[in-house]
């Protein structure tokens, strides 16, 4: 019986490059396809892809090998530039258009920047949203444009295509820094203003739901990770970063060695959370990380954000949950048990304590125990507004 036949095309997906594997339905070649550790499903481009990164096409080669036959012409045919009307999943193919020039001074900023201790992150971020701007004005040179400019492609590719507030702060961010490296333009950094970022509460689970969560992950790699989310408030990339030197079961401690702004801390390892631990080294045993991906490397968020969708339906959430969703419900739960709100800045590792304050707004046995001001007035105001309106029962407001 002859192979089934799996055509690989590039594709740019949520700004990154990646291969998508495009073939027709067939239930056992869906199920071998997932195990792919850093496969994701794209509904807008109708297949399945990975991250065109780690030699991914050898990882293919190997994962299909005596399963699939891999079709590769369409990764080695050079296809004509067409023009990129703006819609938001086409924004990010505007960097196809840069020039040379404009390329060199991206490689000196990144350079600036790793010197500068920035996360790789950070500078892939940075440079994808500057790739994207210069694109957009590709007939001209970096050092020619102007804040109109500016104006112009925030509202014509950010605002008209709905990316967020924070996508455009974080250009904003970029571009200022660009301009402050590449000096004597006609952009003044300093002029460059970010709008204002908004008060949106996070979404928090209840205890209830978090039970539910987990119950609902019967996988012990799984249900580890969402029990370390949870229990020690740790943001997701700190999680795939921890290795197995990073947690201390004697002194029940988890030490966060390059968390975000590259602060280090020191959180608590839960006492339930033990015997879980226990069993999941047993079952994996882990090397260097405490969560391994393929050939050691590490495990990555979006294998995470993917098996938590699953438990999420599983346990009939109807919320939209993402792993910061946990780190949100920890922050929560511990001001509802009465944990001082210092105490949590310093476990979630916060500058500032504004931005831990936000937590406050959610804790919802502390809102609920306060009482009206309608139910604290002086009661002898009550009686002598019920002598005026003798009479009038409805009016009464005790009775």
């Amino acid at each position: 019986m002859p192979l089934p036949n799996i055509t690989l095309k590039k594709l740019q997906h949520r700004g990154k490059d990646c291969l998508g594997l495009y073939f027709e339905y067939n239930k056992e070649l869906i199920a071998h396809t997932k195990k792919l550790d850093d496969v994701v499903w794209s509904a807008s481009n109708k297949c399945w892809y990975v991250e065109n990164k780690n030699k991914a096409l050898h990882r293919l080669f190997i994962h299909y090998k005596g399963i699939a036959w891999l079709d590769t012409k369409s990764l080695t045919e050079k296809k004509p530039l067409k023009k990129v009307s703006i819609t938001a999943s086409a924004l990010p193919s505007f960097k196809i258009k840069i020039s040379e020039h404009t390329i060199t001074m991206l490689d000196e900023l990144a350079v600036k920047m790793k010197g500068d201790r920035y996360s790789e992150s950070t500078i892939r971020m940075y440079r994808h949203m500057l790739e994207s701007f210069f694109g957009f004005f590709s007939d001209r040179k970096a050092e020619n444009l102007t804040e109109k400019d500016v104006e112009k492609y925030n509202y014509e590719a950010i605002v008209k295509n709905n990316y967020s507030i924070v996508y455009q702060r974080q250009f904003i961010s970029a571009l200022k820094l660009f301009y402050t490296y590449h000096t004597g333009n006609h952009i003044v950094p300093e002029l460059l203003k970010r709008p204002s970022k908004g008060k949106k509460l996070p979404l928090v689970l209840s205890k209830t739901e978090v039970l539910k969560l987990l119950f609902a992950t019967p996988n012990i790699k799984h249900r580890f990770i969402l029990s370390l989310l949870y229990s020690s408030g740790l943001r997701v990339n700190e999680l795939i970063n921890l290795k197995l030197a990073d947690i201390d079961l004697e002194r029940q401690q988890i030490y966060i060695r390059m968390g975000k702004g590259r602060k280090q801390r020191t959180v608590g390892l839960s006492t339930r959370i033990i015997g879980l631990l226990n069993d999941y080294y047993l079952t994996y045993k882990p090397d260097t990380y405490v969560f391994n991906g393929q050939k050691s490397q590490k495990y990555s968020a979006s294998s995470i954000r993917k098996f938590l969708e699953r438990s999420v339906q599983k346990a009939g959430i109807r919320k939209k949950v993402t792993p910061h969703t946990l780190r949100h419900s920890y922050a929560t739960h511990l001001l509802e048990s009465g944990v001082d709100l210092k105490y949590v800045q310093e476990l979630l590792g916060h500058s500032k304590p504004e931005t831990t304050q936000i937590y406050i707004h959610l804790t919802k046995e502390q809102l609920l125990s306060v009482r009206s001001p309608l139910d604290i007035l002086p009661e002898g105001v009550l009686e002598e507004q019920n002598k005026i309106d003798k009479g009038d029962k409805n009016f009464l407001i005790t009775g």
